[in-house]
């Protein structure tokens, strides 16, 4: 039960998020997507729920100053702030009145529409980014003005969006790449999504940020398969979470990044693609029925099988983890949600998603603004990205023949 000072920080947020993000999507995918922004929000104290933070800062002071302090006060904001970093996708939802399992298949659908596309335009019996009624997928207006280039570069960013998160294939980008663009050794954290029984989880002590939070070897995940915590089943499982476990801890990766460096490799058609691929891990979130490896996963496997696996190698899959690396150099500490990708940010005329596409397309530049939730820069994006690609184009890692390597 969420107690009621944290309930009307939730509304607010809500409501805040209603009116003051600017995003060209239909209002029922911003009720299936808001209420996650505002779990970010609430697991990191940002915006509405920053005043418990400030709070506690204040009665932090007092006790260092020696001045009168309130233990029952201090007491009151620990055990919010302590609430609000545990509150779940659900209690969300039921605080804004919403039907949980309504919820779910709401989010569901919106990532089978995308598959449904993928695979009319893998048959070749489409061109567009739409679902079986002509909608522009995931609510997203702008998309239905941009046609695709059916060819394998554009299926290319579809596939690599699907494993520019997983925890092999960054395993295998560290294997590759042992140093950053500057010649330093170099961090890069990962893991991968299991779909989990949630009750089996709490009975065990567990919470979603311990699984998140603490790298796991493979022994403590295979417990947890015995402890039927995961669900060890290759199928969509009922009622199951899909649930990131860590593996390793660092920095991850940065979507801007990888998808720009997509789309400087293979189209601006291959990043759109690789945009809707990577929303699908963000809608997957909270489902009816979890799925081994996630929905990002799913898709791209079956763009993946179209080619007989031949789509891609190592090297091509490596090359752009490495590039949108958060802790390559230069370094670049944000990474865009899908909100904010699909957001016009203040003074601006387009979507993030689209300033790429144009940036890339035409080497237009949009007028500078903050990226992401850590406000990064523009200009400071762009020239890191440029940066990287010609320092990783003079280096010995391309040079390198890496074309007999496996898919």
């Amino acid at each position: 039960m969420v107690s009621g000072k944290l309930k009307e920080i939730i509304l607010l947020d809500f409501c805040d998020c209603l009116e003051y993000i600017d995003a060209p999507l239909r209002d029922d995918v911003k009720d299936v997507l808001y209420p996650q922004t505002i779990l970010g929000h609430a697991h990191e104290l940002h915006r509405n729920f920053i005043g418990l933070k400030k709070s506690l800062q204040e009665y932090q002071k007092k006790r260092v100053e020696g001045k009168r302090f309130n233990q029952k006060g201090y007491d009151k904001v620990l055990n919010l702030i302590k609430e609000s970093q545990s509150l779940t996708q659900e209690d969300i939802i039921l605080t804004l009145g919403m039907n949980p399992s309504e919820h779910r298949e709401k989010r569901e659908h919106l990532i089978y529409e995308i598959k449904d596309c993928l695979t009319a335009l893998l048959n070749d019996e489409n061109n567009l980014l739409v679902n079986k009624k002509g909608e522009p997928l995931l609510g997203a207006e702008f998309l239905k003005y941009y046609p695709i280039k059916i060819c394998k570069d554009t299926f290319r960013g579809a596939a690599l969006a699907a494993r520019m998160d997983s925890g092999f294939w960054r395993e295998k980008t560290l294997q590759m790449f042992p140093k950053n663009l500057k010649g330093e050794n170099w961090a890069l954290g990962y893991g991968d999504e299991y779909p989990v029984d949630l009750k089996m989880l709490y009975d065990h002590g567990l919470t979603e940020r311990d699984l998140a939070d603490k790298p796991h070897s493979l022994e403590e995940i295979m417990n947890y398969t015995a402890l039927k915590i995961i669900i060890d089943s290759e199928k969509p499982i009922q009622n199951a979470q899909n649930l990131f476990i860590r593996r390793k801890v660092g920095p991850g990766g940065c979507d801007d990044g990888c998808l720009l460096t997509i789309g400087k490799y293979y189209g601006v058609d291959a990043m759109l693609l690789a945009f809707l691929v990577d929303a699908a891990d963000t809608y997957g979130k909270f489902l009816k029925n979890g799925i081994r490896g996630g929905h990002d996963g799913m898709l791209g496997d079956l763009v993946e099988k179209k080619f007989d696996k031949k789509l891609l190698n190592e090297y091509e899959t490596c090359r752009v983890i490495y590039l949108g690396a958060k802790n390559n150099f230069p370094q670049i500490d944000f990474s865009s949600s899908h909100r904010r990708f699909c957001q016009i940010e203040s003074g601006q005329n387009l979507p993030t998603i689209l300033n790429h596409y144009y940036y890339l397309q035409e080497g237009i530049r949009p007028r500078r603004y903050k990226l992401g939730a850590n406000q990064v820069s523009t200009t400071y994006f762009y020239n890191s990205m440029e940066t990287r690609w010609n320092l990783f184009e003079n280096s010995f890692a391309s040079k390198t023949d890496f074309k007999n390597l496996k898919n």
